[in-house]
């Protein structure tokens, strides 16, 4: 027999063999599918007693690889097809994914949809609508890195962080927790009795909860901890302070903008 690799992923070879007085001869082109997305094929040619010409195709998905195969001689023609993985229960939810051979996570965004999930900075996919994805390869006993798409979050969660280093066992699956926290953040935009902006620089405070935050230009503070009914303080140099009331109605996905609120 005869191997000869062309490029990174494509093998030809050719074997000449003998047995029992009956001599067979192969060519043979393949490149496997190995990685998710992969299309793999093998064209392969054998003569001898009895000529045979083989077509197969297959494809490396998030959730098996599947293939189909043609194989047609002077008498018949055979078709198959094939399907190899893994179907994994953890608590509630049912994974299909590739043959499983070591460790397994699940990532949990704590409910969050359609977040890019990274392993060594390579894409795997997007969490489903539960917030969860599966990852079916971690090295057992070594250091896995697992990170998510910050810009994939909305714009009212906050990250405890986007990366995590996880040290499974052995055929072993673990949770890859992102946890997330859900801000009832706003920006107010201030003005006084006479409608004109309050001044940058002017001091604003949340009576609830003692946030603290600068005025910017068109008299714009922006606030993380907002309760559904507030109150702020403002204070600056050269002017009496001044209160307003307001009510939070959250807006998902987005940071609302409240105002112009008077105050007084």
């Amino acid at each position: 027999g005869l191997s000869i690799p062309l490029g990174d992923d494509t093998t030809l070879s050719a074997t000449s063999s003998r047995s029992g007085g009956a001599a067979y001869q192969t060519v043979q082109a393949e490149r496997p599918a190995v990685e998710r997305g992969d299309l793999g094929w093998r064209v392969a040619r054998e003569t001898g007693d009895i000529d045979r010409d083989d077509l197969a195709l297959s494809y490396k998905s998030a959730y098996g690889l599947f293939g189909g195969e043609a194989e047609r001689s002077a008498t018949e023609t055979d078709l198959r097809a094939s399907a190899q993985g893994a179907v994994t229960l953890l608590g509630s939810h049912l994974f299909a994914s590739n043959t499983i051979d070591d460790a397994f996570a699940v990532v949990d965004t704590d409910g969050l949809a359609g977040v890019t999930v990274r392993q060594e900075n390579r894409d795997l996919g997007r969490t489903n609508g539960n917030g969860l994805l599966f990852v079916d390869h971690l090295r057992a006993y070594e250091d896995n890195h697992l990170s998510i798409d910050p810009g994939d979050v909305p714009l009212d969660v906050d990250l405890d962080s986007d990366q995590l280093h996880l040290t499974p066992g052995d055929r072993s699956g673990v949770r890859a927790h992102f946890a997330v926290h859900h801000q009832r953040s706003a920006t107010l935009y201030l003005v006084d009795t006479a409608h004109h902006p309050l001044p940058v620089g002017a001091s604003a405070t949340l009576m609830g909860s003692g946030e603290q935050a600068l005025l910017g230009y068109d008299g714009a503070a922006f606030f993380q901890q907002l309760a559904a009914h507030d109150q702020v303080r403002v204070q600056a140099p050269g002017h009496a302070g001044c209160t307003v009331t307001f009510d939070y109605h959250a807006e998902p996905g987005r940071i609302p903008d409240i105002g112009p609120l008077t105050c007084q």
